[in-house]
């Protein structure tokens, strides 16, 4: 027999439905699957005489008379591994109701319904997070995955997805700003619209999964991020650094500066990428911290470049190369490979890691008095000071590895105040006829 739970009636016996009896076949037998509520479903097939029978769990609840909540176990999610099920609500006498259970039953097997009303923000974003990890590089993966558990899971992990409006989201948003930070305080602006781009990717493929119509995220308004305005170091204090840092730091930064090279692209540099005689550096690979551990990857953008750098550069590189091979060779090293590091770790044989790069060159930056310089900000003066020595933008753009010329002018090409002065003087003598 078939039974189902009612909350507010006594289990009741549920006969076959009037399709079950259309088939004009026996009647096989009916078998309980799990708790005592499970409808086992039944099936004709319309070319065996004997059914075939999926065993699916349903059962119904009596919210209050006449208003029915349906269940029907859909089974695990096939990236989560967690229990799937479709929710209904129906409204009318107990037996309609266990008519409706069985069409849901069966609509789930014919893989006509997705068990999205009990689909929540948890288990969306888990599903969207491994379905998309093997796109992305592992810094991404990390700092999505951190991003999810930390930001949006803990707050609105068991939201339901198909219940979801723009208003949610903008409490979610405003609550995060207040109390989002590692210590309960505020979440920076970048932050949080950061949670709002997970988020809003994870609905979007929802929707193409036909999980939900729109994507309620869309309307919602995102917190406005101010613009950071880099410190472009000037040309007389990146000198300064150079002069005042130990070997190791003062070829990587003359190297940081003559090639706009990112700091993981730095650290990936291998002897065998340094071309000293052509005076080449081949930009082909970076290297990022995950789970502490180092990682290899390609470059942020997938672009590799060989990049040409000047004579001083080269010196630099080779009285550079000179010291680590002495270093090499006290150690028992012999001579250097094409695949040893340029920059190494204390142990001579791993890169030296990206956030020791970075503590490096803060040290150094406190010490001379460059406040708000990043090591990154190396990257922007490379832009920078070659646009305004005359430098074309779209080669400027090649050396940055970008994908256009437009995105070095509006990110790294900051506004050289020399060359504003020298605008501002062009514009008066031509106001001033000539003059």
């Amino acid at each position: 027999s078939k039974t189902v739970e009612a909350s507010r009636s006594p289990r009741v016996r549920i006969p076959h439905s009037p399709l079950d009896r259309r088939d004009r076949g026996p009647r096989a037998p009916l078998h309980q699957v799990g708790h005592p509520g499970a409808i086992p479903s039944l099936i004709p097939s319309l070319t065996h005489p004997t059914p075939t029978v999926t065993p699916v769990q349903g059962s119904k609840r009596e919210r209050k008379p006449g208003v029915w909540a349906l269940r029907v176990y859909a089974g695990p999610d096939p990236l989560t591994g967690r229990k799937r099920y479709v929710s209904r609500t129906f409204r009318g006498g107990a037996r309609a109701a266990d008519d409706a259970v069985r069409d849901l039953i069966r609509s789930v097997q014919a893989g006509a319904l997705e068990p999205a009303d009990d689909l929540t923000v948890a288990d969306l974003l888990e599903r969207w997070w491994h379905g998309r990890e093997r796109e992305w590089s592992p810094s991404t993966a990390r700092d999505h995955r951190n991003a999810i558990d930390t930001w949006i899971t803990p707050r609105i992990g068991t939201w339901r997805v198909r219940s979801l409006k723009a208003a949610d989201f903008e409490r979610f948003y405003g609550a995060l700003a207040r109390r989002g930070g590692r210590t309960g305080g505020r979440l920076s602006p970048t932050s949080v619209r950061k949670a709002h781009s997970i988020v809003h990717a994870a609905l979007e493929d929802a929707v193409r999964w036909e999980l939900i119509p729109a994507n309620p995220a869309t309307r919602a308004r995102r917190p406005k991020v101010v613009k950071h305005e880099p410190v472009v170091p000037t040309l007389d204090q990146i000198r300064a650094a150079v002069a005042a840092a130990d070997p190791a730091m003062a070829a990587l930064i003359r190297v940081a500066i003559a090639t706009g090279a990112r700091r993981g692209e730095l650290a990936a540099l291998q002897w065998g990428d340094v071309d000293l005689k052509a005076g080449t550096v081949h930009v082909r690979r970076a290297v990022v911290i995950v789970r502490k551990q180092l990682t290899v990857k390609a470059t942020k953008t997938g672009a590799a470049g060989v990049l040409a750098v000047d004579a001083g550069t080269v010196d630099v590189l080779r009285s550079w190369r000179h010291d680590r091979q002495a270093a090499h060779l006290e150690a028992g090293g012999g001579r250097l490979k094409a695949t040893d590091w340029v920059w190494v770790d204390g142990d001579l044989r791993s890169p030296m890691p990206p956030d020791r790069i970075t503590y490096r060159w803060r040290t150094l930056a406190d010490r001379l008095g460059l406040d708000g310089v990043r090591l990154h900000d190396l990257r922007h003066a490379a832009a920078t000071h070659m646009v305004a020595a005359g430098v074309d933008v779209r080669t400027v753009a090649g050396r940055l590895r970008h994908a256009s010329p437009a995105m070095t002018l509006d990110v790294y090409a900051s506004r050289d105040l020399d060359a504003d002065r020298a605008a501002a003087a062009t514009m008066g003598r031509l106001l001033d006829g000539g003059r």
